[in-house]
């Protein structure tokens, strides 16, 4: 006869609440509502290859909208629409403790629209073939508006922990790393690459196709900005910081610009987001023609191409 099983070892609807509660579950349902109802196109649990134990792993959330660069480009058997995409890739957190990043002022904000990442065509700007071209960050004068160039930076971020023996009446913490928040930071850099990876080999030719990504960390909890003045520490509530996260993937080492938001802050963040790509749309309606004619250098030289490392040179990636 088969024993009984114990009535501990089977959880109460209330234990699956307060589990489902506790966990990131909720939060990423509540901003693939969120994003959906205002215009995006949601993926929830997207995969990609972890390039480290060279496995399937997943993403929470990968959310992208389109927005009409220049009119459709009219061919005899082809009717090819120009878009700009914010990409947004996020990752969910549900942090029962405040989560803490030690910015400080960049040093060179000036320059930091060339750590935005985007994918497509075009992204060099050129007015004749064998000139070297002007990257599209700079030909949109990106540095003026994308929020790169106009924030403070954290490098280093922890969490909080209780000592496994303390006194009852007198509480000690330390500051610690959570292996799930660092493990975050990190998919979104490997879903970066594999994303501007998968662009560079299936490029639309023909028209502007441009996505521009934001790597993305929204937290349930408390988010904290300390800053180090002098002696003291202010330490702050925070909306929204901007972490610098060093990551050595496929033997290439890159600096990773990641927002990290409240989840309450989601709505400001997207209208942010949405503000810069409208710049964009501006900057290229207003110099159309110089676009149009990088357009067709690009098409020339991608036609003479022999190797798809030759294609991704000649268009940026």
């Amino acid at each position: 006869m088969s024993k009984k099983r114990a009535t501990s070892d089977v959880i109460t609807p209330p234990e699956i609440k307060d589990a489902l509660q506790r966990s990131g579950y909720l939060l990423e349902s509540r901003l693939d509502s969120l994003l959906r109802h205002m215009g995006y196109l949601v993926y929830a649990n997207s995969a990609y290859p972890d390039p480290l134990e060279k496995k399937s792993r997943e993403v929470d959330i990968v959310a992208h909208k389109a927005f009409d660069a220049l009119k459709p480009v009219e061919t005899e058997t082809h009717h090819i629409k120009q878009w700009i995409f914010p990409v947004l890739m996020i990752e969910c957190l549900n942090n029962l403790q405040p989560v803490a990043f030690f910015t400080k002022s960049a040093q060179l904000p000036h320059i930091d629209h060339y750590c935005i990442r985007m994918a497509g065509i075009p992204l060099i700007i050129k007015d004749r073939e064998d000139a070297s071209g002007a990257l599209l960050c700079d030909f949109l004068n990106m540095n003026k508006y994308h929020h790169y160039c106009h924030r403070k930076v954290a490098t280093q971020f922890c969490s909080f922990k209780a000592k496994n023996e303390r006194r009852a009446d007198t509480p000690e913490w330390m500051a610690w790393h959570e292996d799930s928040h660092y493990s975050s930071f990190q998919k979104l850099a490997a879903v970066l690459e594999h994303r501007v990876d998968e662009q560079a080999n299936c490029h639309a030719i023909g028209g502007i196709n441009i996505e521009v990504y934001y790597p993305l960390v929204v937290l349930q909890g408390e988010l904290l900005e300390v800053e180090q003045k002098a002696a003291d520490l202010e330490i702050a509530p925070a909306d929204h910081v901007r972490l610098v996260f060093s990551q050595t993937i496929n033997s290439a080492h890159r600096e990773y610009h990641i927002d990290v938001i409240k989840e309450s802050f989601l709505v400001d963040f997207v209208a942010m987001v949405e503000g810069e790509i409208s710049r964009m749309v501006g900057q290229i309606k207003r110099k159309q023609a110089q676009v149009e004619k990088a357009l067709n250098i690009l098409l020339g030289e991608v036609e003479r191409a022999d190797s798809k490392e030759g294609v991704r040179d000649i268009l940026g990636f």
